[in-house]
């Protein structure tokens, strides 16, 4: 069986966004990184007069400052994808291909961290915290089907909507 099967993921601004939130909140480090910045600027902002004021200092400038890194990336991205080309991913039996303008970069199911399906979008995670995504309304049933057995022959860890 060589069945290829292509995916061109489209890039949108609030896409990105959402998966820019969803790949910083995937992990626990993540929410150590929030807890961190917060107790940091509460520091930053203590006053032994008015201790509260310098929690809710902190807490507001994460509240401020992390939907802005989130917009920058999310604006990176769509701005990446206008220069030179929405990525295509193609999955066979042996590998899962990534090409994005000239760059090709072909990875073996055995190098695939994880596949975690969304309601809405699918990761392919190369390392904790970096991941392919595509949405899912750009698979076909059938193809979504395939690409997740190619990947359960490969023993790769299916989480979300893909262990099912």
């Amino acid at each position: 069986m060589n069945d290829v099967i292509s995916v061109t993921a489209k890039r949108t601004f609030a896409g990105s966004f959402i998966v820019a939130t969803q790949l910083w909140f995937a992990t626990p480090s993540g929410y150590l990184s929030v807890a961190f910045m917060t107790a940091l600027m509460a520091y930053v902002f203590y006053d032994q007069r008015f201790p509260w004021l310098a929690v809710l200092g902190g807490l507001a400038w994460v509240a401020f400052m992390l939907p802005l890194v989130f917009a920058i990336q999310a604006w990176k991205i769509t701005q990446w994808s206008r220069s030179i080309g929405q990525p295509v991913f193609s999955f066979d039996e042996e590998s899962a291909t990534c090409k994005n303008g000239l760059v090709v970069t072909r990875i073996p199911w055995s190098g695939i961290k994880q596949i975690k399906v969304t309601r809405k979008t699918c990761f392919f995670y190369l390392t904790e915290r970096a991941a392919w995504f595509f949405g899912r309304d750009e698979l076909s049933k059938q193809e979504e089907s395939a690409i997740l057995s190619f990947a359960r022959r490969s023993n790769v860890k299916l989480t979300g909507k893909a262990a099912t």
